[in-house]
């Protein structure tokens, strides 16, 4: 399967497969020693990397990180939940959010961005943004008490009712909170994690096999 890279973004970033493997990083620019893990805790708080200041220790117990540094790479591990990549051209910053459902309900990317505008002066509405390959509605079975929830706060269509069983759709959700924003600019990956076997889906294999996805700041 072809390196998914989306359209908008001009920083190098990739959006990973099953198959992609840390030595295939070198040839596309990638260096493994400058990777930013995130523990990813289904939580909403943010790293802020900046130039001249400490990496802080890992484990790092955040779901989203924001940097203005061009020798880190940020990496987003997913297996059905969505890599979320934010672009801010103007201002030279870039940012990685895991968009699993827990998050994107309790506000993971308005609080990114939020984060984005208070401390580098970002403006939503020149920042770019893509969602990376993850389950689709056609997929994602939801039959959470929290389906109200998402209801409530996304509207009537991102749930969706095949067969009597209630669907989510997580992107429409992860669009309507980047649209709220003031965010203009939205590419969607189309592959769903799920449909597709080139992914790794912890609905479909029910492993702790994950697919990477990588962003940073060209030098």
């Amino acid at each position: 399967m072809p390196i998914i890279r989306a359209k908008l973004i001009k920083v190098p970033h990739l959006f990973g497969t099953k198959d992609l493997r840390f030595e295939d990083l070198k040839p596309l620019g990638f260096s493994s020693r400058n990777l930013i893990w995130l523990k990813q805790v289904h939580g909403t708080e943010v790293l802020v990397l900046r130039e001249k200041e400490k990496i802080p220790s890992f484990p790092l117990p955040f779901d989203a990180v924001i940097s203005d540094r061009k020798d880190t790479v940020l990496l987003i591990r997913t297996a059905d939940c969505i890599p979320i990549f934010i672009w801010d051209p103007e201002n030279g910053i870039i940012g990685a959010v895991h968009g699993g459902w827990r998050g994107v309900l309790k506000g993971i990317i308005s609080k990114t961005i939020s984060k984005m505008q208070e401390l580098f002066s970002s403006d939503p509405r020149k920042l770019i943004v893509a969602l990376g390959p993850s389950i689709k509605g056609c997929c994602y079975e939801f039959k959470g008490k929290e389906v109200k929830d998402f209801l409530k706060k996304f509207g009537q269509e991102v749930i969706l009712q095949k067969d009597g069983i209630p669907h989510l759709d997580l992107p429409l959700c992860a669009i309507r909170e980047l649209e709220k924003c003031g965010v203009q600019q939205i590419e969607e990956i189309p592959y769903c994690t799920f449909c597709d076997p080139n992914f790794h889906s912890w609905r479909r294999e029910k492993e702790r096999r994950r697919n990477y996805n990588f962003i940073a700041l060209s030098e």
